[in-house]
């Protein structure tokens, strides 16, 4: 009898600790809504102060989300968030939820705000966050809000450069700042929609943002580069300056256009035809008579693999010439027209063989694969998920600068 009670009391003790544990460990994760114009991702974890990434709960569902800068259909939306909501095996414990925000959806504003002092100063993290916070004056307009801001860089007594002042001394202090602006008509809906699964706190964050500010080191950050992150049906194209961007746009194009092109020229459906990118070659020397063969339901087509490469090269040049044009309005005016070369980010295009080596051709310039350093995430189409994993973690562990941020 007694050995009993010693066991119960043994296994209320495990069952004490193991819910103690547990909840420390939920208390330390955040939950992430990444959002694509071809799919939801939905995933709970977080970054450890070591740089590891632990992925407890994950899912992703593709489907057609939204086409330039318009949900397709809201209530559509909804289904499908309640289904990758539920894939992911999340059981509803957590209260924010940080959702990443397509370009197609936000704005960029600048400004440079400057602080003067009546004697030389120390220029401390409460400095920054006073400074970044008098630029600030484009919040609540015109359907907008603003949901972050970050410097492009600092200017100490109007003479010394830099992106990391704190620590420095001076009695001027000038913010190049660039705040990002997010759509109402994206966020009310967005945060109705949350709310279903509990979530009463939503912070969005700028996909374009987050990937600049975490995939780049800071030596490409502080010169300044470029980066293009094709999706299914839409790319975004933003320069990276210091912490912040001072470019953004974007255009109708992605993997899923070519997709679509190939489903109309070869008659076949959407789904084999996005199938099928992986196995185009653009890089093989072809010869008369050479021939993809493309499964559409239990059927087997046989295409001139001329013809199919030609008809992806011009969606390709057509990809190129919006970079190009991307790279001449977004080069500072007093900057040389060098041999700027491109990182290149997202899901489709990678896939296709050649298909990087071809936009090099087309730019006459270096073209860069972009990915996370993130073991089991480390493709171009995740870069987006774990950027927001990373900004999400740093929030969530910070009590004060990152906070400030992001509200």
């Amino acid at each position: 009898m007694r050995i009993r009670v010693i066991i119960k009391i043994f296994i209320n003790i495990i069952d004490i600790v193991s819910d103690s544990l547990y909840n420390e460990i939920m208390e330390k994760n955040v939950a992430v809504l990444d959002i694509g114009s071809g799919k939801l991702v939905f995933a709970v974890g977080r970054k450890t102060g070591k740089g590891i990434y632990i992925v407890d709960n994950y899912a992703c569902r593709r489907v057609p989300v939204y086409c330039q800068g318009q949900w397709i259909d809201v209530e559509t939306l909804a289904l499908d968030l309640e289904q990758v909501v539920a894939k992911s095996g999340y059981n509803g414990k957590i209260r924010t939820v940080y959702v990443g925000v397509p370009s197609e959806f936000v704005k960029l504003e600048s400004s440079a705000p400057i602080l003067k002092f009546d004697r030389e100063r120390l220029i401390t993290d409460e400095v920054i966050d006073e400074i970044q916070t008098q630029g600030d004056c484009f919040s609540d307009r015109g359907g907008y809000r603003t949901i972050s801001s970050a410097a492009r860089g600092y200017t100490l007594d109007e003479r010394t450069r830099t992106l990391y002042p704190v620590g420095e001394r001076a009695r001027v202090l000038r913010a190049d700042m660039t705040y990002v602006l997010c759509r109402k008509d994206f966020c009310e809906p967005a945060a109705k929609l949350l709310a279903r699964f509990g979530f009463d706190t939503v912070k969005f964050i700028s996909q374009s943002w987050a990937q600049g500010s975490q995939l780049l080191d800071s030596d490409l950050r502080e010169s300044g580069c470029c980066v293009a992150d094709v999706g299914f049906l839409s790319t975004s194209f933003f320069r990276v300056k210091g912490d912040g961007l001072e470019y953004l746009t974007t255009a109708p194009l992605g993997c899923g256009c070519i997709a679509d092109d190939l489903s109309v020229a070869l008659d076949i459906s959407i789904e084999s035809a996005l199938a099928f990118l992986p196995r185009i070659n653009l890089a093989r020397e072809l010869r008369d008579g050479d021939m993809y063969e493309v499964a559409d339901g239990t059927n087997v087509y046989r295409y001139d693999a001329g013809e199919v490469n030609a008809l992806v090269q011009d969606r390709l040049r057509q990809l190129a010439g919006f970079f190009e044009r991307c790279i001449r309005e977004s080069r500072a005016k007093d900057a040389p027209a060098g041999n700027e070369r491109i990182f290149l980010t997202g899901g489709g295009i990678p896939l296709i063989r050649g298909a990087v080596g071809s936009i090099e051709t087309h730019l006459g310039r270096q073209v860069i694969v972009l990915v996370a350093d993130v073991p089991r995430y480390d493709r171009a189409a995740d870069t987006s998920f774990t950027a927001l994993l990373n900004v999400a973690s740093e929030i969530k562990a910070s009590k004060s600068f990152w906070n400030k941020l992001f509200g």
